[in-house]
């Protein structure tokens, strides 16, 4: 028989015995998603030149056992082992093959050092483990063809040796959410051209980032989230054309703001919150068609000043479009055929962190809170129709809120809270429909607050700290009070308003719109991705 498949099926337990008559299996086996807890059966353990054997999302446990690797055609094969309770592995598989293969481990309980892989290996995936072993230093030898390396979500120590620059192969390296220590070696982005994502994020990296970069610098996202790294931006990174997402937040970077930055045609996410940015933004900004694709551009918790140059709102054209002329960010046409590859960022939303595990284009934010800006509040922000997030807390923001920024139709979240604003609370938020989260604490608002649509869902803590206003939700009532619009010089004619998706659409419903898309997409591109693979690299 050529191929067994019985996957998606809770199966449990063992096989059916009349399996064991129809003798060995020459090229697939597909027994993923079920409920299997035997892995040592004398059907799998006698077959022979299997090419692709697929185990994930059951419930094995144990050890795994060194057949495996011998039943593997020794001239390609696929073995995916994820998603199970695995906590060791027996014996070596270094040597278990000398053509390409493909090995996933991730999602497992394996614990100890990182067991090496045959040295032909094109993708090895060992994240969210319980490994606890520092990276070989011999581990590049094992890494000469591999395109996709992951030791993610584990607990691995130590630094990043060096050798990792001759893994000449590499499109996607990702390290994040270990206890790495040390810099990030500085050949990375001189050595590794080929490479797509750097992901070394939630670790404890120290020194500066690495200052070499190839002329051919083809990396699409560098993510440094969450280390020890200090100095500068290095300026030679404006090589990398094709960067889309920049991940630099809660380090200790201190520096101006990267004018050149602005030249990077490509990008879509810049987070450099909770460094030791400063100075001022006015003129870094030149020209039409600075941040022409950004979408999440994060500078909060940094020591920026001054006020806000419109010019630099006026040309992000992605947060001005809607949901039919946008796209996912992810990988999905790169060369390797890596679908379910893609970024990861958090963002503050609503007061709380969160995770964006896939990110649309349909995802926008704009969060500026915790610097020293000063001055009015642009009104060119009711121009970013697209807008699911502003945040602008925590400045030195003064004059009316602006009547424009009821044009926003997409807002989903809005905090203008810890500033001096003055003025009354302009009527035209109240057309905001998918406004879920508004926070306008701690100004020096007065008038009444709004009474109609979703203004009526907000507590009282989403206006407290202005003591001129009153009405409900607040406790203080309006005695011959009533609203002044604020002057025509501060408001524009109002447009109509226009709709949006988002990856979750409305905020309050994330959880069941990221599971459902997830196993859409799983579904729809993994075992076709599968067989591109065996394809692409069996007569290799």
């Amino acid at each position: 028989m050529e191929y067994l498949g019985l996957s998606n099926n809770r199966i449990n337990g063992t096989l059916p015995n009349w399996i064991w008559s129809i003798g060995s299996f020459s090229w697939s086996m597909d027994l993923s998603f079920n409920l299997f807890i035997d892995i040592d059966r004398p059907f799998l353990k006698h077959s022979s030149n299997v090419d692709s054997l697929d185990l994930s999302s059951n419930r094995f446990s144990g050890t795994i056992p060194s057949w495996i690797w011998s039943m593997m055609n020794p001239s390609f094969s696929y073995s995916n082992l994820s998603c199970n309770l695995f906590t060791s592995v027996e014996g070596s598989f270094s040597n278990s093959s000398t053509g390409q293969v493909y090995i996933d481990l991730h999602s497992n309980l394996l614990q100890g050092p990182i067991p090496l892989p045959p040295p032909n290996s094109l993708f090895v995936d060992y994240s969210n483990n319980l490994f606890t072993s520092s990276i070989p230093f011999n581990i590049s030898y094992y890494l000469k063809k591999t395109i996709f390396f992951s030791l993610s979500n584990n607990s691995l120590t130590g630094e990043v040796p060096s050798s990792i620059c001759s893994a000449t192969e590499l499109y996607i390296f990702d390290i994040s959410h270990n206890n790495l220590s040390g810099s990030i070696p500085a050949c990375l982005f001189e050595s590794l051209i080929d490479l797509r994502v750097l992901n070394a994020r939630e670790n404890s990296f120290q020194g500066s980032m690495p200052q070499k970069v190839s002329s051919r610098c083809a990396i699409q996202t560098i993510n440094l989230h969450g280390n020890k790294l200090e100095g500068v931006i290095p300026s030679l990174w404006a090589n990398c054309a094709e960067l889309e997402v920049l991940d630099l937040g809660r380090n200790k970077l201190a520096d101006s703001f990267p004018h050149w930055l602005m030249n990077l045609p490509a990008l879509k996410v810049l987070v450099l919150k909770k460094n030791k940015f400063f100075g001022h933004l006015t003129g870094i900004c030149e020209g039409n068609h600075s941040f022409m694709m950004l979408q999440i551009f994060d500078i909060s918790s940094n020591h920026f000043t001054g006020s806000l140059p419109s010019e630099c709102f006026k040309s992000m054209k992605a947060m001005m479009l809607h949901q039919g002329q946008m796209e996912i960010i992810g990988y999905w046409n790169i060369s390797l055929g890596l679908p379910y590859y893609q970024d990861t960022i958090f963002v503050d939303l609503k007061g709380f962190e969160m995770k964006l595990v896939k990110i649309f284009t349909t995802f926008t934010t704009i969060d500026l809170s915790d610097n020293r800006f000063v001055g009015n509040i642009p009104q060119v922000f009711g121009d970013l129709k697209s807008l699911h997030s502003l945040n602008m807390s925590l400045n030195g923001f003064t004059g009316e809120i602006p009547w424009v920024l009821g044009d926003m139709s997409d807002l989903e979240a809005l905090d203008l809270s810890r500033n001096q604003l003055s003025g009354v609370i302009p009527s035209s938020l109240t057309s905001l429909t998918f406004l879920a989260f508004l926070n306008l604490s701690n100004n020096n608002l007065v008038g009444r607050v709004p009474q109609s649509y979703q203004f009526s869902t907000f507590s009282n803590s989403s206006f407290e700290g202005n003591a001129g206003l009153c009405g409900s939700p607040l406790s203080e009532d309006c005695i011959n009070s009533t609203n002044v619009e604020p002057s025509s010089d501060s408001k524009n004619v109002p447009t109509e308003f226009d709709m949006d998706e988002i990856w979750f659409w409305m905020f309050t419903g994330l959880g069941y719109g990221v599971g459902f898309a997830a196993a859409i997409i799983y579904q729809l591109f993994f075992p076709k991705w599968k067989m591109w693979f065996k394809r692409r690299f069996m007569n290799r």
